[in-house]
């Protein structure tokens, strides 16, 4: 990893013919990307244009880059240095290169703020925590990207939605959609627009979750296999926690959090 990055808190994971490199603490991203296949809906084409907004360490853009195969455009919006520096060394060991990177975080309006809480986790605040950051409004984001239409979306932004759907064009601007809401108020508020502006909607939930992950398992047994060993059997815990009804992923059987994806009606 070009000597940035202590290699002994890293793990390269592999689905077919994709490989990921993810913090040891954090493997669980790879798992809902890749086993729990949470954005397996979003049925990006051909010269689509993918926007992601929160886009970590890169697991959903590799995924993303590799339908595309070289066509059409991928804008991955991260604020998060180190996890910026992750994204480009996956990008690279994949070989995706139609990927504009905007190191910053989509808000209510342009300027600066403070990265709170853990990197997978991380939200904005105005406390100084010493992890200073750009932000962008979605009027300004829009206007760089030169009014993108028929976008696919991808948004896991820790509760920053809220900002971004009160952007008319925006809305207008999308095909289809996969967003974590985070709070009860972005889940009302967010699902009655998406609605109101003729977009049918699905939530992920934990039959959609073993279906997937059984799908997966099936479709690569071997990498699965390698990956569970290399996490010490992330996934096995993960089923015996949901058995528990303490499922691993968060936006699962919560009324805090909810994985949705839309698409238009029309």
């Amino acid at each position: 990893m070009n000597g940035k990055v202590n290699k002994n808190g890293y793990l390269t994971l592999k689905y077919g013919k994709i490989k990921l490199v993810v913090k040891k603490s954090e493997s669980f991203v790879f798992y809902a990307t890749y086993v729990a296949d949470v954005y397996k809906d979003l049925k990006i084409k051909k010269n689509d244009t993918v926007i992601d907004f929160g886009a970590n360490i890169g697991d959903f853009i590799v995924k993303a880059g590799k339908i595309l195969n070289g066509t059409g455009k991928i804008i991955a919006i991260e604020p998060n240095h180190k996890n910026v520096e992750l994204l480009k060394e996956n990008l690279k060991l994949n070989n995706i290169y139609n990927v504009e990177i905007l190191k910053c975080a989509v808000a209510d309006k342009d300027g600066y703020s403070y990265l709170s809480g853990n990197d997978v986790d991380a939200s904005l605040t105005d406390i100084d925590t010493g992890n200073k950051i750009k932000t962008m409004s979605i009027n300004t984001l829009l206007n760089q990207l030169g009014h993108p239409k028929n976008v696919v979306v991808k948004m896991d932004i820790e509760g920053g939605e809220r900002h971004i759907f009160k952007n008319k064009e925006f809305i207008e601007s999308i095909r289809e959609i996969a967003v974590e809401l985070h709070g009860k108020e972005n889940i009302d508020e967010i699902t009655k627009i998406l609605r109101s502006n003729n977009f049918k909607i699905k939530k992920y939930d934990s039959k959609q979750e073993f279906k997937n992950t059984l799908r997966s398992i099936l479709l690569y047994p071997y990498d699965f296999i390698q990956n569970e060993k290399k996490t010490k059997y992330i996934a096995l815990k993960g089923a015996l926690g949901a058995l528990r009804k303490k499922n691993p992923l968060p936006s699962v059987n919560n009324e805090e959090l909810m994985m949705i994806y839309a698409s238009r009606t029309e």
